[in-house]
């Protein structure tokens, strides 16, 4: 049976089991965790009001500033200031199907540690993020789990 997470600007369909992370805070976040694989995602939403001519250009931030944040959360969590060796195996920018946005992709991993990935929109309107991590195993299906969420994933632009 398919869990059905739905709102007024996003659904998230999957067959898997996802729990509900409590939030600490009231800042509209999503976190969600899957036991079965160890999945966690989280999803949030930021209102704008971006001209459409400058969409791309804001796309390109977005990529820049997660991958940033990324390698400082690692940093943080070793408490290391090494840059750690994060192999990515996708990066993306451009317009989305509809075309009346801009979708930003990227997805990798930390050798022995993590598959990870991120799904990102911009709109005139709005910025969408979605972080999807999963520990590093050789079970089936852990590698694959930013797709699977990805594919379940729908967002609504503009």
């Amino acid at each position: 049976m398919a869990n059905r997470w739905a709102h007024e600007e996003f659904t998230f369909i999957s067959d898997r089991h996802w729990e509900k992370i409590p939030n600490q805070s009231d800042d509209g976040r999503l976190q969600l965790f899957c036991p079965e694989t160890g999945t966690s995602l989280a999803l949030s939403m930021e209102a704008m009001d971006i001209p459409k001519n400058k969409i791309e250009s804001v796309a390109k931030s977005l990529m820049e500033a997660r991958k940033f944040a990324h390698v400082r959360g690692i940093q943080d969590m070793m408490q290391s200031n090494e840059v750690p060796d994060l192999q990515f195996v996708e990066e993306h920018i451009g317009p989305n199907a509809g075309g009346n946005g801009y979708e930003v992709v990227y997805e990798g991993s930390l050798p022995g540690k993590n598959f990870f990935g991120f799904l990102g929109f911009v709109s005139q309107r709005k910025i969408v993020n979605l972080i999807v991590v999963t520990p590093f195993s050789y079970a089936k299906g852990h590698a694959g789990m930013f797709r699977e969420v990805a594919g379940g994933f729908s967002v609504v632009l503009p």
